[in-house]
């Protein structure tokens, strides 16, 4: 059995049959870069290929800075050592499901009340905490031109796009999100395919959902978007 590998400096992806070198406990370093060690990855994880690397240690603060964290940040590196990730990158997770105040709150590190979002330690003890009914999502894809913004429902998707197709799938008929509702016509405005006429409702409701969440994250973006098919 393999394991995927990518490493945190120059993003290089491998994979490997041992987690270390030989029959040591010394972690594998970047045969590419030459960087000290590899982070496993728990699924097949391909980056965008403007992602940003940072390390962390067992408390959030970080301990090293990777591939396109200055063009991410604009920061150098000793600007940011022992800072703490989520105030460096301004973390805000706009469905409460956050796991960056979960690790810190298993970890007995207080919350700052810069991080947006909360932890789920509660429903691990008993104490359902109450979820949102719809999420917010910056998607990302293989493509770097396309800037996307998605809202999730239990029964919908809808993702619009900047330089790309927007998108709606009816999650509850089809949960591998096989049928793009939307038509492939480009006669709408901006030359963006129109939706199914029968679904005009659905997308109409689905913007508005996605333009409320953009207004409480301060997402210019989504407001932009959400706009775009409400006009």
């Amino acid at each position: 059995m393999t394991h995927p590998f990518i490493c945190p400096n120059c993003g290089h992806r491998t994979s490997e049959l041992d987690r270390n070198i030989g029959f040591t406990r010394q972690p594998k370093g970047c045969a590419k870069c030459g960087f000290a060690f590899l982070f496993e990855l728990l699924d097949d994880y391909y980056p965008a290929p403007d992602a940003a690397f940072f390390v962390c240690d067992g408390e959030g603060r970080i301990v090293g800075c990777g591939k396109n964290s200055f063009a991410f940040t604009g920061l150098e590196e000793e600007d940011v050592i022992g800072q703490r990730v989520e105030q460096v990158l301004g973390l805000r997770f706009a469905n409460g499901d956050d796991p960056v105040a979960t690790v810190l709150e298993w970890g007995g590190v207080p919350i700052p009340a810069y991080a947006h979002g909360r932890s789920v330690r509660p429903w691990f003890e008993g104490h359902a905490p109450a979820w949102r009914d719809a999420y917010y999502v910056e998607t990302v894809t293989d493509r770097s031109d396309y800037v996307q913004r998605c809202v999730r429902t239990d029964e919908w998707k809808l993702i619009l796009s900047r330089g790309g197709p927007h998108a709606l799938y009816h999650l509850t008929a089809d949960p591998e999100e096989q049928l793009d509702l939307y038509q492939t016509r480009g006669d709408a405005q901006g030359g963006q395919p129109g939706h199914v006429p029968g679904y005009a409702a659905e997308v109409r409701e689905l913007a508005r959902r996605l333009r409320a969440l953009a207004c409480e994250l301060d997402d210019p973006t989504g407001i932009e978007l959400a706009d775009s098919v409400l006009a």
